[in-house]
């Protein structure tokens, strides 16, 4: 397959992350013209589409195909972050009948490689392969339905390699339907389905794709960072880390590749950003000491992965987007 097949999903609400994510991905790409990108469209008005199409940094090169999405199937199921997009993963199966593989990766992501090494990656072996995380699994709740789990291969939903032939065959969608509709108290729906339906089939990518952003800047070369829980374009102050360095990552992104000004891209005072910034070098400087406290290293177990080494600090600035 000389294509490479790349997912997101989004809203009207979540245009312009999903803009600055996709763009990314061309950015980065070694083979800009082999690249499809395919958004599963959960409600984004016609008259917003080709505008959203125009914003896009791709030089012209990648190709665009737009599903809509008929969130009715969907009816009854518990929305997440007030929104029931994050389910039309789940459809990709049959949404693209005559692709094998595919990569899902959420808006708030960030490519900083190239996506097409991706395709070294890829195991037809498995039927999925993610980034493994601890931070999302609740083991009682998988206990108390007698799901079986090996929690070394419980994956993110956030960043996948999905085998669409393999869950063709196991007739995927109609299952993980199914299972929402059995167990609407899922801790994390779609992801606890997907990673239930493949278990014993799942394969775990290097840390460098799909890493959390908490983690990202501990990588010398992170491939594609997840921003799960830190939204850049929306960012709040946190007295422990200030404006993270992986959220600089995001603003550079943006200032590179569209020309717009911090405050466009994160609506945060210069000032503020400011200060935020220096309480985050502040903290940087002072973490191997501060790691030491057991209070600290209790709440804060990576506190120094938070924040850019000597190997990863070129990505804090426009080097990595200079082809834009």
């Amino acid at each position: 397959m000389n294509k490479l097949h790349l997912v997101y999903a989004a809203d009207a609400n979540y245009l312009f992350p999903l803009r600055v994510a996709v763009s990314s991905a061309i950015a980065q790409a070694s083979r800009p013209q082999d690249l499809v990108i395919h958004v599963l469209d959960c409600g984004i008005p016609d008259e917003e589409w080709e505008p959203f199409l125009a914003s896009v940094w791709s030089g012209g090169e990648a190709a665009f195909v737009r599903h809509p999405i008929d969130l009715n199937r969907f009816g009854g199921f518990r929305e997440w972050h007030g929104s029931l997009a994050t389910y039309a993963r789940l459809c990709l199966p049959d949404l693209l009948p005559d692709v094998p593989w595919c990569v899902y990766a959420d808006g708030d992501t960030l490519f900083t490689d190239d996506p097409f090494k991706l395709e070294s990656l890829f195991d037809e072996a498995c039927a999925m392969q993610g980034h493994a995380t601890s931070l999302t699994t609740q083991p009682e709740w998988f206990a108390r339905h007698a799901f079986a789990q090996d929690w070394a291969h419980y994956v993110c939903a956030g960043f996948l390699l999905l085998n669409l032939s393999w869950m063709r065959a196991h007739d995927a969608v109609r299952w993980c339907l199914g299972f929402l509709c059995e167990h609407p108290d899922a801790p994390f729906p779609d992801q606890d389905a997907l990673n239930i339906l493949c278990a014993g089939q799942v394969g775990v990518l290097p840390d460098a794709w799909g890493v959390f952003s908490g983690a990202a800047l501990a990588l010398e070369r992170p491939g594609c960072i997840h921003y799960a829980g830190e939204l850049p374009w929306a960012l709040r102050f946190r007295w422990y880390v200030g404006y993270s360095d992986a959220a600089c990552v995001w603003v550079t992104c943006c200032q590179s590749l569209f020309g717009l000004s911090r405050r466009d891209c994160t609506g945060i005072p210069a000032g503020k950003w400011l200060a935020g910034r220096l309480l985050s070098r502040c903290i940087a400087v002072l973490a191997p000491l501060l790691a030491l406290l057991p209070p600290v290293r209790r709440r804060f177990p990576n506190l120094r992965a938070r924040f850019a080494t000597r190997g990863s600090r070129w990505l804090l600035g426009g080097r990595l987007w200079r082809r834009g």
